[in-house]
């Protein structure tokens, strides 16, 4: 027995892609964000891996906040072409997402701007800022992501009004 086929979608990017990036992305910001602000758990002069370790470790970690710095590049035109198939045609809602594609770029940015607000002792509370921003904003997508999925779709010229 067959199983009846789900009605075809519209192209444009994948339903799943756009909350995973979002998630993945102010995830890894608020959590990296919340571990900085407590400082470091180790002591000083403790290094409980070998030296040569260490600067793999630095590269890859090195790598992946590049990836991560990435992400919001990412995601506007994503966000923008799922907000685009899921929506109405009003500006509505890709204006919601490029403000907050802006403010996710603003807070990868605000550390190296104001870099000396970021230096002190633990616990740092500008860090957990940080945090709360990333995960205020990464909240905010996804219910941006929820209410353009689930509003009407756009009107077809002839079609009646309902109101």
């Amino acid at each position: 027995m067959q199983r009846p086929s789900a009605p075809a979608r519209a192209t444009g990017t994948s339903r799943q892609i756009c909350p995973i990036l979002v998630l993945g992305w102010a995830g890894i910001g608020a959590a990296g964000w919340s571990w900085a602000g407590l400082g470091s758990p180790l002591p000083d002069g403790y290094h409980p891996v070998p030296s040569w370790v260490s600067p793999a470790a630095y590269l890859g970690s090195f790598a992946l906040l590049a990836l991560w710095g990435i992400v919001p590049i990412v995601l506007l035109p994503a966000g923008l072409d799922y907000v685009r198939v899921a929506g109405p045609r009003n500006g509505r809602w890709r204006g919601a997402w490029v403000g907050l594609v802006v403010a996710g770029i603003m807070l990868e940015v605000l550390p190296f701007a104001v870099p000396l607000a970021f230096l002190g002792s633990a616990p740092n509370w500008n860090e957990f800022a940080e945090s709360l921003g990333f995960a205020a904003v990464g909240t905010v997508m996804i219910v941006v992501l929820l209410a353009a999925r689930r509003s009407p779709g756009p009107v077809r010229p002839g079609a009646p009004l309902v109101s």
